[in-house]
């Protein structure tokens, strides 16, 4: 026996705050994405993708650190940086091939250390990351090669949540939208409790996405596009701060994205790399990376937007998801400047100001405060004043802009800023407004408003400004520094397409300029017109007006995706007004046409507006006949669209595309412009009686049935048919048949396709009368085998303990309404690993036998997918069941340091749009709260996180309950207090997906604190793979609700004693080494009436008194720790010895609860007990009896006399209606006695 030294008993403390984390949930698998669009810079991307081995797949519960790591050391007095190192050229980085990605921690020292905390290729937060509340939020993305993918190239991101505490995945959210939510740089901003982001977007023209994120999935909701930046830091005061590319720092606003230069940094950042704050002095750090200095550590000063150098990164590491752990200090600062006023008078910048009557916390100031004013990143005076009084500078400044930062201070420090950037002296006007182009004949007429007002927000002489004109193409000079506001040139002869620019300028230099509208200029073009815009010369004849400068409608080549096509850019002020006018066609009044093009969105998350209209000018106002009303599309893939029109009166028209989408949209794509005449006058009317029936059998082949026409487009009588054209496809004008015999107005004619295409076939028909081509007539036909419905009723059920029965029913028809026959139908089965089980099977079931001597629990689910002629329906998933042996009966959980003993704990969402409502925690917050047990770890549901009416039901891992006597399920639960509106209920299952309620845990009591909650399982409920659950509603951003050391134990307690201690458990170590000394906790309840005090707790070892203790007093519903420590000697190595406690009260009642369940270790090794289950399951329901496990046998069911009162042939979960009684089951050989309540 180890050597037991004398102890006395120890009661743990409260551990201190930590986050709320999640752990443990079944994820789906990884799915292959399709290629990466748009252009990235060096900005963008991390600086290496070394990949020589991929990192694992992250699951929730996943832990990222090692066991075993060197014990950092830091420098007393100044904080730790935690970062994530993604790059480094240090020889220590790269370890057999793989790089040591992961998290390391800091210090601002000229010496900069950098040591390792938690190593583990998904902690590589190459996407952004940002820390709140012990949580570390980021993307991790990663590209790569694989053959079968769709492109050669597989694309996986994943927004993660990690509880630092425990370096473990608390979330984790596959994102579908590719790389649009990955970020150059996160932050949290402390006073708005909200994730901002600058987002690839995708990255475009040197602009990026400045965004909101959701803590809870990672989804962005982009505020505005802002030029690219590299870095976001948000300081205590909410106040969030960046710097460029082009290496200048600057304050964003966070409501609109707007920018207010602040000062050069004396960097020019070079890929991926973070900033933060530190919350006890609201010093930002940056770990800058650039080409021309290397890695960095600085302090970026907001006053200036210069980069303080602290220290060189060692090995030019490159460092991401920065943050600071500290409690956040200096809120009885300042507040904000009130009333700040700016001005320029006499070659002086003049700012008045009011200090704040209040700190920026809320509380009152008092005494002298003190205003800095910062000029180019030098400070140029301070005031001082009472609070509530006025301050007033007057500064000297040269012509130019002048970036201003002013701050109120007391001797906390300063408070928020105040930013913004000054013209002073004169300025250069600012461009026109209103300017038109005209055309009539060969006379261009420009004309415009004058400015009012300066360049860069100045004062200007409007009777000094100058306009110079110019006209494309080819840039020549029309009108040099004219004064007047409008220009008329007489255009050479020809076909062109002409636009102009008006540029302003005065004394001070050369102003703003616009480009005018393009108006073409010669012939019109004929019938038929097509304009694939394959070229930017494609827009000769075009007009285009545009509402935002720089913005609408332009030719876009993209060459990432290699294509081109007309673009409208979404705008920034107000919504899209923006018209794209084709050139002049030429039109018949008597005559039928369509209009085809295709249109789409370049995100189908950014929904795009337009309508279709045309008139005779290429103006705006001439755009009065409607083709399309304004229509609203999401889709990414191009759809064609065709309108039928006539015209008004016979000359040239101009057809429209007027965009209208909302501001802030994204792009609208139109493309392949096509006008065809569809009939003229003279020519047939339309086949009538148009049909077409595919080939039987699946067979390419498709027969056409049509009547002929009897009159004229034009409504004449028709004379004679000279043929009939059969066209496939929407636009094709090359007919794949003609028929010239046996043609009479009004008769039948037939015509079979014996080339069809597998899919959906479109046929146009069109008779002709000499050479005039009549209105066509369409008719569509899904040709050759259909792609299957999904299969249904798809189920999953353990059949006898080993193997799990999967079964669905057969779809009998074709996505497309075509017939399948049943016994061509095969059918393809996934596990919930993505593994594929089956494929090519006929039969409408599959046992899967993976289980049959498994040791553990499993999680499991399937997907079926069926296939008809080489096509494949969507899956349809089964619920969820869970194999592998069951727990026996005493079953503890008590989510040890955020851990769990037994799994799977399953995770199922019945209401709302969210996953991951609930996780496991060591500590947290909204209520504050630690372990009831102090072991490290408790559940939760998320309700402080979730909106009203999201459900979430946690489900354990099946227990035995079969021979149970009087089984209890004993949990607690943290009273959150009476403004608690979520509701918690606990459930009971049968591995079964069917729940029932067996009670509801009243959270709006006054109490708060933990309280204990028993509820008896009813005996019809004590059956084989018996599963309890806690099912919880939140009520709309209110409180979480926490429950800890789940049990389910035989409990006599439920007749209530005066006297009565229990030993609730006994806790040993994990591993047990010769020479070391090791902790045994045993904890003591009391369950009775009365407080205790004379009692004693041992420590039992094989069954005798090892140690002994004298008790302190326990108050009724009291837990006591009591530590023992224990030292193993080299002689007991290879020795397994069992643990248990043991309670010794004068008087007790209830000797049944006064020892713990024995628990087993090894010397020198880790020991694990097995747990063996029956496979068939027979037990009392509300349906009656219930067999499980049993498919194809026969179950007969007996009275106490012997009497045969049933008989069924079991299939899958068998129900047995009986009354209430006693009754003998016989099934496979067993029999089993049954009382049905």
């Amino acid at each position: 026996m180890p050597n037991i030294p004398r102890l006395s008993a120890i009661v743990a403390g409260a551990v201190a705050l930590t986050a709320l984390a999640v752990t443990h949930t079944e994820l789906r698998p990884v799915t292959a994405h399709k290629n990466l669009t748009g252009t990235k810079t060096a900005a963008q991307t991390p600086r290496r993708l070394v990949r020589t081995v991929r990192a694992e797949k992250p699951v929730i519960g996943m832990k990222t650190a090692p066991e075993k790591i060197t014990e950092p050391t830091f420098t007393p007095g100044l904080p730790v940086i935690y970062g994530s190192v993604v790059s480094s050229y240090g020889d220590w980085f790269v370890v057999d091939n793989q790089e040591q990605l992961g998290y390391y921690a800091f210090q601002p020292e000229a010496n900069v250390k950098i040591q390792p905390i938690a190593i583990h290729p998904n902690l590589n937060v190459n996407g952004g990351g940002a820390y709140s509340d012990r949580r570390l939020h980021y993307h991790l993305w990663e590209m790569y090669a694989e053959d079968g993918s769709e492109t050669g190239i597989v694309f996986n991101n994943y927004y993660c949540v990690v509880n630092t505490d425990t370096w473990s995945f608390a979330n984790l959210v596959e994102m579908h939208d590719e790389e649009y939510n990955i970020a150059y740089d996160m932050t949290y901003d402390p006073t708005t409790q909200e994730m901002y982001a600058i987002l690839w977007g995708p990255y475009e023209n040197g602009y990026c996405d400045f965004a909101r994120i959701d803590k809870m999935t990672g989804e962005s909701t982009q505020i505005a596009k802002i030029p690219v930046m590299s870095v976001l830091a948000a300081d205590n005061f909410g106040r969030l701060f960046t710097v460029g590319s082009d290496g200048n720092t600057y304050y964003i606003d966070k409501n609109d994205g707007s920018l207010t230069l602040i000062g050069a940094s004396g960097i020019k950042p070079r890929y991926i790399q973070s900033a933060t704050v530190d919350p006890e002095t609201n010093d930002i750090y940056w770990a800058a990376l650039s080409d021309e200095k290397g890695g960095q550590l600085c302090r970026l000063n907001t006053f200036t937007g210069k980069a303080e150098l602290i220290g060189n990164m060692p090995d030019d590491e490159e460092i991401t998801g920065l943050f600071i752990e500290a409690e956040r200090k200096g809120l009885n600062a300042p507040g904000e400047l009130v009333n700040c006023i700016f001005s320029y008078v006499g070659g002086k910048s003049n700012v008045s100001a009011t200090i704040p009557a209040k700190a920026f916390d809320g509380s009152a100031l008092s005494g002298t405060i003190y205003v800095d004013m910062y000029m180019d990143g030098v400070l140029k005076d301070t005031k001082s004043g009472n609070p509530g009084s006025t301050v007033n500078f007057s500064v000297a400044a040269s012509d130019g802009a002048h970036p201003i930062v002013l701050a109120a201070r007391n001797s906390i420090g300063s408070g928020p800023k105040t930013f913004k950037t000054q013209w002073c002296g004169p300025d250069s006007p600012a461009a026109v407004t209103g300017l038109n182009f005209a055309l009539d004949g060969n006379t261009a007429t420009l004309t415009w408003n004058a400015p009012t007002q300066g360049l860069n927000g100045g004062t200007i002489d409007p009777s000094k400004v100058k306009y110079t004109v110019k006209r494309f193409p080819g840039e020549v000079l029309v009108a040099d520094k004219i004064s007047e506001t409008s220009f008329t040139e007489t255009l050479p002869d020809g076909i062109a397409t002409y636009y102009y620019t008006v540029t302003t300028s005065n004394e001070v230099g050369e102003g703003g300029t616009v480009l005018s509208n393009s108006n073409f200029m010669g012939n019109a073009f004929t019938v038929p017109y097509f304009q694939p815009f394959d070229t930017e010369e494609s827009l000769d004849g075009f007009t285009i007006f545009n509402s935002e400068e720089d913005r609408g409608w332009y030719w876009w080549h993209n060459t990432v995706q290699d294509f081109q096509c007309m673009a409208h850019k979404f705008t920034l002020s107000n919504a899209a007004d923006s018209w794209l006018i084709l050139p002049a066609i030429q039109f018949d009044k008597s005559s039928k046409y369509a209009l085809r093009f295709t249109a789409r969105v370049f995100d189908d998350e950014s929904p795009e507006r337009f309508e279709v209209k045309m008139g005779q000018g290429a103006t705006v106002d001439a755009q009065r006949v409607t083709l399309m009303p304004v229509t609203t599309i999401m889709n990414e893939d191009a759809k064609k669209y065709e309108i039928p029109f006539t015209v008004e009166a016979d000359g040239t028209w101009n057809i429209s595309f007027h965009c209208v989408s909302s501001i802030k949209s994204y792009y609208l794509l139109i493309d392949d412009i096509e006008i065809v005449e569809t009939a003229t006058a003279e020519g047939p009317a339309a086949c009538t009686d148009l049909t077409a029936t595919p080939g039987a059998n699946g067979a390419l082949r498709a027969m056409l049935n049509f009547t002929l026409p009897t009159q004229t487009y034009s409504g004449n009588e028709l004379s004679a048919i000279s043929k009939v054209c059969i066209y496939r496809g929407e636009t094709d004008m090359s007919p794949i048949a003609e028929i010239t015999s046996g043609l009479t107005p009004g008769g039948k004619c037939s015509w079979t396709d014996e080339n069809a295409v597998q899919g959906e076939n479109i046929y146009r028909v069109a008779a002709y009368s000499g050479d005039a081509k009549g209105v066509e007539a369409s008719v569509s036909v899904y040709v050759g085998y259909d792609t299957p419905m999904p299969v249904t009723n798809a189920k999953a059920v353990d059949k006898d303990g080993n193997n799990v029965l999967v079964t669905w029913n057969a779809p009998t028809k074709g996505v497309n309404g075509g017939d399948l026959k049943a016994g061509e139908i095969t059918y393809k089965v996934y596990a919930n690993t993505g593994d594929v089980l089956a494929d090519g099977i006929k039969d409408t079931s599959f046992i899967d036998d993976r289980f049959i001597g498994v040791e553990n629990q499993y999680f499991v689910y399937y997907q079926i997918h069926a296939q008809y002629g080489g096509m494949e329906s969507e899956g349809t998933l089964t619920d969820f069941i869970v194999m592998g042996p069951d727990n026996a009966v005493p079953f503890t959980e008590s989510f040890k340091e955020a851990g769990l003993e037994h799994t799977p704990w399953t995770l199922t969402t019945i209401a709302g749009n969210v996953t991951g409502c609930w996780g496991i925690a060591a500590s947290g917050m909204n209520p504050t709260v630690t372990p009831q047990d102090e072991d490290g770890g408790f559940a939760y549901f998320k309700g402080a996180d979730l909106p009203a009416g999201c459900s979430a039901r946690m489900t354990s891992p099946k227990v035995d309950l079969f021979s149970a006597d009087h089984p209890v399920l004993s949990f607690w639960v943290y009273m959150p207090g009476s403004t608690c509106r979520e509701s918690l209920d606990i459930e009971i299952t049968h591995n079964d997906n069917v729940y029932t309620k067996l009670e509801t845990i009243d959270l709006s009591a006054a109490e708060t604190g933990w309280k204990q909650f028993k509820v008896a399982i009813p005996r019809r409920h004590c059956a084989e793979s018996t599963m309890v659950a806690f099912k919880a509603t939140a009520a709309g951003y209110g409180k979480n609700i926490c429950v800890d050391n789940i049990a389910i134990v035989e409990d006599a307690s439920a007749i209530e004693y005066d006297t009565d201690l229990e030993a609730v458990s006994i806790e040993i170590p994990e591993e047990f080494m010769p020479g070391e000394t090791r902790e045994f906790t045993v904890s003591v309840y009391n369950n009775g009436r009365n407080t205790v005090s004379d009692y004693t707790v041992t420590l039992l070892c094989d069954g005798q008194n090892a140690m002994s203790t004298k008790g302190t007093e326990l108050a009724p519903g009291d837990v006591m720790n009591y530590i023992f420590k224990a030292t193993a000697d080299e002689s007991d190595r290879g020795v397994t010895y069992r643990y248990a406690g043991k309670v010794t009260a004068t008087g007790d009642e209830n000797p049944l609860n006064d020892v713990t369940e024995e628990k087993s270790i090894t010397i020198g090794v880790a020991g694990v007990d097995g747990i063996s289950a029956d496979a068939m399951q027979v037990f009392a329901s509300r349906e009656g009896i219930v067999v499980v496990g049993a498919n194809g046998k026969t179950v007969n069911v007996y009275d106490l006399e012997g009497k045969a009162i049933a008989t069924a042939d079991a299939a899958g979960r068998t129900a047995i209606n009986v009354p209430q009684g006693i009754y003998m089951v016989r099934v496979a050989g067993r029999a089993y006695k049954v009382l049905v309540p």
